[in-house]
């Protein structure tokens, strides 16, 4: 994977953990959670264990017509705090998402106050250890908070 060249433009920030945290909500990029940087390193180990070419698109991504490539969700979950194992839930979730019959654009651009749920279940959901049990949301469920985040 490291000989594969990727796409996304690289923008340069001060290295202080505040000036990231503040670029990124001037972009609105964050709803104020930490974010982590995607560094070059980070994006390739999230793109290691799925394979795939990075700029292969899952589709185009609604409201903003943005191709989802490989490459950019691995950017998103690494700074929503995805781990890599994680990823192919990820991409998953994303197919599911771009499905015409889910209506993604409605869903995200209505004054409605729609919301998205991703529901893991399955052997996936057993050996990533993902809660769907009471305070599902709550503390000590590791692998559902940065999956959640990544869609909010």
């Amino acid at each position: 994977m490291s000989s594969v060249s990727l796409k996304a433009r690289r923008i340069d920030v001060p290295d202080s953990f505040q000036a990231i945290q503040d670029y990124c909500w001037e972009q609105g990029w964050t709803d104020g959670l930490p974010v982590v940087p995607p560094t070059e390193s980070l994006v390739r180990e999230m793109l290691e264990g799925y394979g795939g070419d990075p700029s292969l698109s899952l589709g185009t991504m609604q409201p903003r017509n943005a191709q989802a490539t490989l490459e950019k969700l691995a950017i998103n979950a690494v700074m929503a705090g995805c781990k890599p194992e994680y990823f192919p839930v990820v991409v998953a979730a994303t197919k599911a998402a771009l499905d015409k019959d889910f209506n993604l654009g409605g869903n995200a651009a209505t004054t409605g106050g729609a919301a998205q749920v991703m529901i893991i279940n399955g052997p996936i959901a057993n050996e990533l250890d993902i809660n769907g049990d009471a305070a599902c949301f709550g503390p000590g469920s590791d692998p559902t908070r940065p999956s959640v985040e990544l869609y909010v």
